[in-house]
């Protein structure tokens, strides 16, 4: 139940974000999804896009670098200690995870949508179900 992450390294100078959504915005890729994470000389911008195929190759053929990657969406109630009753669970188990951020815009009812890179994406998805948490899909995704 994975979805895809895209990825892709940006130098830190002016316009590269640009550039990026405007290959995207020009192709009719939408953005549900991202974070940017930077040093100095460069940062990692992480998305979720309805068609993370398409964006990869178009991004391509632009010149930006770009890689695939599996990632777990999972739904956490909006409201105080909605993440934390989901993070009990993965410290109770020892499951590390690497990063998150959150989707863009609101989630069906009370919800919040988080996307996870765990140690292990698959005990995440697990872990998850076993405990009551619903996970997004690709098809969730495209229906958005």
């Amino acid at each position: 139940m994975a979805i895809i992450q895209l990825s892709t390294f940006l130098e830190n100078v002016p316009g590269r974000l640009y550039g990026i959504t405007k290959v995207l915005r020009e192709n009719g890729i939408d953005i549900r999804s991202l974070c940017i994470a930077e040093t100095t000389r460069y940062g990692v911008l992480r998305m979720i896009v309805k068609e993370p195929e398409k964006a990869a190759e178009i991004l391509k053929e632009n010149g930006f670098t770009v890689n695939l990657g599996k990632v777990v969406a999972v739904m956490v109630d909006d409201a105080p200690g909605g993440l934390n009753s989901l993070l009990e669970h993965f410290e109770k188990e020892g499951l590390s995870i690497e990063y998150m951020y959150d989707f863009i815009g609101r989630a069906e009812g009370n919800k919040a949508c988080i996307v996870i890179k765990a140690s292990s994406n698959d005990k995440a998805e697990k872990l998850c179900l076993d405990n009551g948490f619903k996970l997004i899909t690709s098809d969730d995704i495209k229906a958005l």
